[in-house]
C-alpha cells in the first residue's frame, strides 16, 4: 500500500515543502487503517520516533496522504493531508514501514518475519518522488 515516499521536503531545491508518504489502495473496496501505524527509520537504522497510528481508510482505487514533517520554507505546498506525523525523514535515504500497532520495530538488522511489519519501503534517494503504481493490465481470457 505504500506507493510514494518523499523525504526532502522544505530543503533548498525541494519539490515539496514537507516530507510525505502516500498510500494507494488498488482494490475495489476501502482498506481500513485501524490498528496500523507509519514508522520511519534512518538508513543507518536509527528510529525516527514513535510510530504514528493511522485512522480512517484508503478509498477503493484511492490515495491517502500522510504529511511526515513540519512545513518547510521551500517547495510547493502539499494537498491537504489525510494524516500528519512528526517524523522528519532524511533526504539521503531511510525506510518507511506500514506496521501493525505503534510499538517501535527493530531499528537495526533484518526485519524479516517481524509479525508487526506489514510493508517496508526503502528509498536511497528522496529528492524525486516516486509515482503511484499503474493499474494492472487486463488479462486476456484463458482458452479451455
Amino acid at each position: 500500500m505504500i506507493s510514494e515516499v518523499y523525504g526532502a521536503g522544505g530543503n533548498s531545491g525541494a519539490i515539496y515543502n514537507a516530507d510525505f508518504v502516500g498510500l494507494y489502495n488498488p482494490t475495489n473496496a476501502a482498506a481500513p487503517l485501524s490498528g496500523l501505524a507509519i514508522h520511519y527509520r534512518s538508513a543507518a537504522g536509527g528510529s525516527g520516533g514513535a510510530p504514528v497510528a493511522l485512522s480512517g481508510s484508503v478509498p477503493a482505487k484511492g490515495h491517502y496522504l500522510i504529511r511526515m514533517s513540519a512545513v518547510g520554507a521551500n517547495g510547493a505546498a502539499l494537498p491537504t493531508p489525510d494524516a500528519t506525523a512528526s517524523l522528519a525523514m532524511a533526504a539521503a535515504g531511510g525506510q518507511v514501514a506500514l506496521q501493525k500497532g505503534t510499538a517501535i520495530i527493530a531499528t537495526s538488522g533484518n526485519t524479516s518475519g517481524n509479525a508487526s511489519l506489514r510493508r517496508l519501503r526503502r528509498r536511497q534517494r528522496r529528492d524525486q518522488p516516486t509515482r503511484p503504481p499503474r493499474p494492472p493490465r487486463p488479462r486476456p481470457p484463458r482458452s479451455r
